[in-house]
């Protein structure tokens, strides 16, 4: 029977004293490290410049000059006006790379976030693609994609971008402001009463002879214990009988339902709610305000802007300095949505997730 037979295309040999073709180092690098390790450029050096103890000089290593850098090899030619502004910006990020329609941007061209970053910076640079996002990026990832956005949403020469924006009458603003104004001293008492209270308990009993100080300090503990307590209650009944159950949509900058999101807020945010974080009593909590949390679930701190829009399954695990911004203004209109964390999820510390996202069964986001 005839066998088949396997052929094996080794790269061309490099003649002896010519260092080797970038292309040729980096095909050969690439077979063993992952795409975002392939070095984007490669510098010869005759030696390495060494110490008198023979290690690696690392200043004057670092001082040396850099030759210019190559033309990318087998790169596709630009063929709409985005995508010769697109190839032009990630030429100047990853120099000597070549630049293919079909290339991701993170996989394959080693890309982060903040490399996507300085694109949309460079990108909007040209007036014509003021509009571009960091999103369009991380939502179609391939080049070609991205530049098929651009080509979309790319403005006409002289024409400002559209960018929708509702101005809302004086009046409005000044209502709302005098109204804001009213509840300030309200809000900073009860801010307060956390601490006025042992302290006016403490000289309540003391000053006079036969007074205990340890019965006063024990009083004062007590008093700063039952106005914690009273400030949770307070804010628990604020958040029912002022906002209730928002519900998810777009509303006017200075109206109703901002001022009731606003109220509560500053009412969530003025009670210590960090004495809870990493409890039971934490999660309690914000079942308490209205969040539909499942069991085994572990919180450490975070920000919620409005619990009643939260959902968590059960075993999920939020870290610390996490920020749920449900609630958010953008244009003159206040946008509310949804969170929901599938079970088993894991959300890292120092991460912001807004309204309107869902996180999956046994789904990530690291900070």
């Amino acid at each position: 029977m005839p066998t088949a037979t396997t052929v094996v295309r080794k790269p061309p040999a490099v003649p002896p004293g010519e260092p080797p073709a970038p292309s040729a180092l980096r095909h050969g690098l690439a077979e063993k490290l992952p795409p975002y390790m392939v070095p984007a450029r490669f510098e010869p050096l005759p030696a390495m410049p060494r110490l008198s103890s023979g290690k690696i000089d690392r200043k004057t290593l670092k001082a040396q000059p850099l030759a210019a850098a190559t033309l990318a090899e087998g790169g596709d030619t630009p063929e709409t006006p985005a995508e010769e502004a697109l190839f032009a910006a990630i030429a100047k990020l990853f120099p000597g790379q070549p630049v293919r329609r079909s290339m991701d941007f993170f996989n394959d061209l080693g890309g982060h976030s903040l490399l996507a970053a300085r694109l949309t910076s460079a990108l909007r640079a040209d007036p014509r693609f003021a509009l571009a996002t960091v999103r369009d990026i991380y939502q179609q990832r391939r080049i070609g994609a991205i530049a098929q956005a651009l080509q979309r949403g790319m403005v006409a020469p002289g024409a400002a971008p559209e960018r929708s924006f509702t101005t809302h009458s004086p009046w409005r603003r000044w209502r709302c402001g005098a109204a804001q104004a009213l509840v300030l001293p309200p809000l900073m008492a009860l801010k307060m009463a956390q601490w006025l209270a042992p302290f006016f308990t403490y000289h309540f009993y003391t000053g006079d002879p036969g007074d205990s100080v340890p019965f006063a300090i024990g009083m004062s503990l007590l008093a700063f214990a039952l106005a914690t307590l009273a400030e949770f209650v307070a804010a628990w009944a604020g958040h029912w009988l002022v906002a209730g159950r928002l519900q998810p949509g777009r509303y006017p900058l200075w109206g109703l339902t901002y001022y009731r999101w606003w109220l509560t807020d500053r009412l969530l945010e003025g009670i210590p709610t960090y004495m809870l974080n990493g409890s039971s009593l934490y999660v309690a909590w914000l079942r308490a305000l209205g969040a539909k949390i499942g069991a085994e679930v572990n919180l450490g701190a975070l920000t919620v802007r409005v619990p009643g829009l939260l959902s968590i399954g059960e075993g999920a695990s939020i870290g610390n300095a996490v920020n749920l911004e449900n609630a958010r203004v953008e244009g003159g209109w206040l946008l509310l949505g949804r969170i929901d964390i599938g079970a088993n999820a894991c959300i890292g510390s120092y991460t912001v997730v807004e309204g309107d996202v869902r996180v999956g069964d046994h789904g990530h986001v690291d900070g």
